[in-house]
């Protein structure tokens, strides 16, 4: 059985953005917590075609996979603390992004935020598949006409399939369940 702190990944580094409408800019969090990841699966199935949409390069699914990174902060709920709606839609995020500069900085942030927010080889056990990610490259070049555009490679992941009937078993000492507490509740 696995210990807690052999399977937590490090606390990761918060991968910023700054984005917003018109007046309204301001450093926004990428973060692909386990919601963010529940949301690309309503919208594509799994989280393996999530990222082979986003392999593709198109803007529909980059604009998409960023919304449900930053929804983690703008989330309405019930009051059972279910989620109702997001204070930000997908078009709104891509409304936010105007130039071809910005849009390459913003793909390969959202680039490290998947990169980091999955798990990696050394906090998995050694039963699991491992994934993989690869950071977003961008390349912007002019066209015939003149105007910028961007080319996507971004991060292609291949996520372990769920064990059937197999539930995770994590057990940890009452001094490791009160430092798990004391970081999450430092993390919000």
């Amino acid at each position: 059985m696995a210990n807690l702190k052999d399977v937590r990944k490090p606390v990761r580094k918060e991968v910023t953005v700054f984005l917003g409408d018109a007046g309204k800019e301001r450093d926004r969090v990428i973060k692909f917590d386990m919601n963010a990841f529940a949301l690309l699966e309503d919208k594509y199935g799994t989280i393996q075609e999530a990222m082979e949409s986003l392999q593709k390069g198109k803007i529909k699914d980059v604009r998409t996979i960023l919304w449900a990174g930053l929804t983690h902060d703008e989330v309405v709920l019930n009051e059972d603390g279910e989620p109702i709606s997001y204070n930000i839609t997908a078009y709104q995020v891509g409304g936010w992004i105007a130039d071809p500069a910005q849009m390459q900085e913003v793909i390969i942030r959202l680039g490290n935020a998947l990169s980091d927010d999955l798990p990696d080889e050394e906090h998995m056990t050694s039963t699991q598949p491992k994934p993989t990610a690869a950071p977003a490259n961008v390349t912007t070049y002019q066209t015939a006409e003149g105007t910028q555009q961007a080319a996507i490679t971004a991060p292609v992941t291949n996520f372990p399939p769920a064990p059937e009937n197999e539930l995770a078993q994590v057990t940890m000492s009452e001094e490791e369940r009160i430092q798990f507490e004391a970081e999450e509740a430092k993390n919000e």
